[in-house]
């Protein structure tokens, strides 16, 4: 079983932490890094450099932003994406937003035989 997608954000200290599913591939010999949960991507001419700018700046804008809302207004926005809160922990989020090859094939009008890596990174 895939593990989901989670976050913690802690809105008082404007934070967010999480577990989050990345793949990779080329594309017209650009690597580009992944984040279907979040719909958040980033391209490089290296893998390493595209993870780096998906990160250190795409996520961490998109997390500066979420948590800078009121608390009600990013549960929402989340919720468009697909997340649910947590009943108890009412800091987790959780996706469970599923996405198989076919799917980043078809949303980035790939060649069949293109190859796709996944991994869960910790953010």
């Amino acid at each position: 079983m895939i593990k989901p997608d989670s976050i913690k954000i802690d809105f008082e200290r404007q934070r967010a932490t999480g577990l989050l599913r990345v793949y990779d591939f080329i594309d017209h010999a650009n690597y580009i890094a992944f984040i279907p949960s979040l719909n958040l991507s980033a391209y490089a001419s290296t893998r390493e450099e595209a993870f780096k700018r998906l990160f250190e700046v795409i996520v961490e804008d998109f997390f500066s932003s979420l948590t800078s809302l009121p608390e009600y207004k990013a549960t929402e926005e989340l919720k468009k994406l697909g997340w649910s809160r947590g009943k108890i922990l009412r800091k987790k989020f959780e996706s469970n937003t599923f996405i198989d090859r076919d799917g980043i094939l078809k949303n980035f009008n790939l060649a069949e035989e293109t190859e796709i890596h996944d991994e869960l990174v910790t953010v």
